[in-house]
């Protein structure tokens, strides 16, 4: 985007009410479209930015809006059947702004029109890569959340198309491509406004860009969104960087926002895969597949990690330990019912609720602690080292396909072709990034193991199995008696 795009977006700003801070501009950036700038930041004092509450992209706001422009967006902003979701109604109302600006004009349209077009970026966002790109990161940890995205995308496509053509009867049909561009928009901008769950666009703030190391924050007023400085060290200009999300890895940020973290510039790095171990059990525990997430966090020399799947307490769990759980062979996932037994008590529960009564009732038990953890760790274990053989037979699959095979541009999507320098620089980056994250963990288990292995609880535990087999095994040996061995003679 151009600086004449800059200026058009801060007068805009300045006409609604935003209050910039003198300090502030806004520029285009090198790689990263419009960006924030703040110059002599030592001079700076309160919020460098501050917008209305009544002008964020909420759905409320969008339906008062609808309500004063007596047209067909109001119409739009309803399921043919049922409620649509708030995040939603932002989708459509971005969808209705880009493909009819001249009958949705209000005081947004402006702002909309400068919004990036996610398409022409170097590096197309993943959810407009076709099948066979998306085959290049199987094995990552984004190569299932792609899929699923990609078929709400066409169910809520199919939906919004279906109502567009009943109420939007005089003007161009919508394509996947545009639904898909709208709904990118409102994923990569929308941000919770508080803990009572409202979200929204917050416009001009939105154009901030992310950084490992972020300077400025987001502070959530009654009546406005402030974005407030907080590095005022000796620099005459910088941009103005913001956190998309510390606890966010170089998948997720790839699959939200559409770019790759610099790997000189990370310090922490978290892995989310999806466990295919018991997938009944996941859902009915939880109502959805469960995942393990592997983070690893690096601080100069120190690297410290951690793993975290709460599935792992009930899979290390058995009936000898006290603990039960069935399932009926065939079932209505949001209908089924559990039966769970805890050490003779029953427990009605599902979800965070299930998993802290079994941590209540064994993680206390200090002579079973360690021999509970050594059985996730070993349960773990086997799931990183399928993950890791699932990376390496993917990449060995992909490279059999003909390096001249490229996908083409479908629809006027401008997607990057999956032979292109880029687009496999990325894929090879991130697929990196994960094998070295589950390289690292599996190590850290395999020492843990062998510590625990060696304390006296976990001892005593494998000798007490150990003589409880030797005396199953003799019960079931058949006694030969003296005058049976003469005839064996």
């Amino acid at each position: 985007m151009t600086d004449q795009d800059a200026s058009l977006l801060l007068t805009w700003a300045k006409l609604q009410g935003i209050v910039i801070h003198k300090n502030v501009s806004i520029q285009s950036t090198a790689d990263a479209g419009l960006g924030i700038f703040v110059t002599n930041p030592g001079e700076i004092t309160g919020p460098i930015i501050s917008v209305p509450r009544s002008l964020v992209l909420t759905a409320a706001n969008i339906r008062i809006l609808a309500l004063s422009l007596n047209t067909t967006l109001l119409p739009l902003m309803s399921g043919s059947d049922q409620a649509i979701s708030p995040r939603e109604v932002i989708v459509r109302f971005i969808l209705f702004s880009l493909k009819c600006p001249q009958v949705s004009s209000n005081y947004y349209t402006p702002y909309i029109a400068l919004l990036p077009d996610p398409t022409k970026s170097d590096l197309v966002p993943p959810v407009f890569w076709t099948e066979e790109q998306i085959v290049k990161v199987r094995g990552t940890s984004l190569f299932f959340p792609l899929q699923a995205k990609q078929r709400k995308l066409h169910a809520d496509y199919d939906k919004v198309e279906a109502r567009w053509s009943q109420v939007m009867k005089n003007h161009d049909p919508i394509s996947f491509e545009d639904y898909v561009k709208a709904d990118f928009l409102v994923t990569s901008r929308i941000m919770e406004l508080g803990s009572d769950g409202e979200i929204g666009i917050v416009p001009v703030m939105d154009f901030a860009n992310h950084g490992v190391q972020f300077d400025a924050r987001y502070e959530i007023k009654p009546d406005e969104v402030e974005l407030v400085w907080t590095d005022n060290g000796d620099i005459k200009e910088k941009e103005v960087l913001i956190s998309y999300g510390t606890e966010k890895g170089t998948s997720e940020i790839l699959f939200t926002y559409g770019f790759l973290v610099n790997e000189d510039e990370i310090t922490r790095e978290s892995v989310k895969m999806l466990v295919r171990k018991a997938p009944g059990l996941a859902e009915a525990v939880y109502g959805r597949p469960a995942t393990a997430e592997l983070v690893v966090e690096l601080a100069g020399d120190d690297v410290e990690i951690q793993w975290n799947c709460d599935l792992l307490w009930l899979l290390c769990m058995n009936a000898s330990d006290g603990f039960e759980i069935s399932l009926p062979q065939i079932y209505d996932e949001s209908e089924v019912e559990l039966e769970v037994s805890i050490k003779g008590r029953t427990v009605n529960a599902k979800g965070d609720e299930l998993i802290r009564a079994i941590k209540e009732e064994y993680d206390t038990d200090k002579e079973m602690k360690d021999v509970y953890e050594l059985r996730r760790a070993a349960i773990l274990s086997e799931w990183i080292t399928e993950w890791s053989n699932d990376l390496v037979e993917s990449e060995l699959a992909y490279h059999k396909v003909p390096p001249d095979v490229l996908v083409e541009v479908t629809d006027g999507a401008a997607s990057v072709e999956s032979g292109s320098e880029l687009f496999d620089e990325v894929t090879e980056s991130l697929r990196q990034r994960e094998s070295n994250v589950f390289l690292m963990v599996l190590r850290k288990l395999e020492a843990r193991q062998h510590e625990l292995l060696e304390s006296e609880s976990v001892k005593n535990y494998l000798i007490s199995q150990s003589q409880e087999q030797q005396e199953q095994q003799e019960q079931q040996d058949p006694i030969i008696e003296e005058s049976d061995e003469d005839n064996l003679r």
